[in-house]
């Protein structure tokens, strides 16, 4: 089911199959920034990961010496969320725990997944609660894309990342079994990336522990330039399918990452997991602003 919410500056789709965003038009400049899913290309828009971002080794873990398994990115963008509300200008989702899930994540959990608008910006909020008696670890992420470039005339080769403070920072790559590798250096007291096709030759482009929270995307001074806010995050990745000649790109911030390709199988034992305690919630938000 695709739902709608609308404002003054924005239409937006949510699909409730992964409680996905669909599409984002943008009134001022009379576009969609965000990817159509072209099945030939990458058939995804903005997939909600959960309860782990990217792969684990084998796609399987191991809990309380029994053997699970997990596909990359974990079952959220598979899975049917109910309508809790649809307003003219927000919308309220929600996915709990149900035999299916338990058999592959054996723990009882509420997702309530809101989309609604903040001043010129849509805000994406994901609350997880953990109805569980023992503590809950997950990761989880958005993977937004977005199409390269948003008009017809501009180059893509004018588009670039740009963060809101100077950045020193390595890059985490992934390994052939898309785990991840150890760090190696990438950003040198510089705020912008520059995209292009190779940047992505090795799969998505991945940062730990940045000192900014905000970046912008697009080409500096052209018809729209999209603001992005992860300050909830403590991962940023970047990603476009190489090979494709970068029609989309995706603003990645997730909270944990695939499985480090030297850690071991023990999911209470996976780096970068949040642990949720027993009864306890968590509210974890982005936002999206085009100018």
């Amino acid at each position: 089911m695709i739902y709608t919410i609308e404002n003054d500056y924005y239409k937006a789709e949510v699909n409730s199959t992964g409680a996905e965003l669909h599409s984002l038009y943008v009134k001022k400049q009379g576009f969609n920034c965000l990817w159509n899913g072209e099945p030939s290309v990458w058939p995804k828009r903005a997939p909600f990961l959960f309860p782990i971002v990217g792969k684990i080794r084998d796609d399987r873990y191991t809990l309380d010496g029994k053997e699970y398994t997990l596909t990359s990115h974990g079952f959220a963008p598979k899975s049917e969320f109910t309508l809790l509300e649809n307003t003219k200008d927000s919308l309220r989702l929600s996915l709990k725990s149900s035999d299916a899930t338990r058999a592959m994540y054996p723990f009882d959990f509420s997702i309530i997944s809101y989309f609604g608008f903040s001043q010129k910006s849509l805000v994406v909020t994901r609350t997880f609660e953990n109805l569980s008696p023992r503590v809950m670890p997950f990761s989880m992420g958005e993977h937004f894309g977005f199409i390269c470039p948003f008009f017809q005339g501009e180059k893509k080769e004018e588009y670039s990342f740009t963060f809101e403070k100077e950045e020193t920072a390595p890059r985490y790559p992934l390994t052939a079994k898309h785990l991840l590798d150890k760090p190696e250096p990438f950003l040198n007291n510089t705020r912008k990336i520059p995209i292009t096709e190779e940047l992505f030759k090795r799969g998505a482009v991945i940062f730990m522990g940045l000192k900014s929270k905000k970046l912008t995307y697009g080409k500096e001074g052209g018809k729209a330039l999209l603001n992005f806010d992860f300050s909830d995050f403590s991962t940023i990745a970047f990603w476009s399918k190489y090979g494709t000649g970068i029609p989309y790109i995706c603003i990645e911030p997730w909270n944990g990452y695939d499985s480090p390709d030297d850690a071991g199988d023990d999911l209470y034992e996976k780096p970068g997991q949040i642990m949720l305690e027993p009864g306890k919630s968590r509210s974890i938000s982005c936002s999206i602003e085009v100018v």
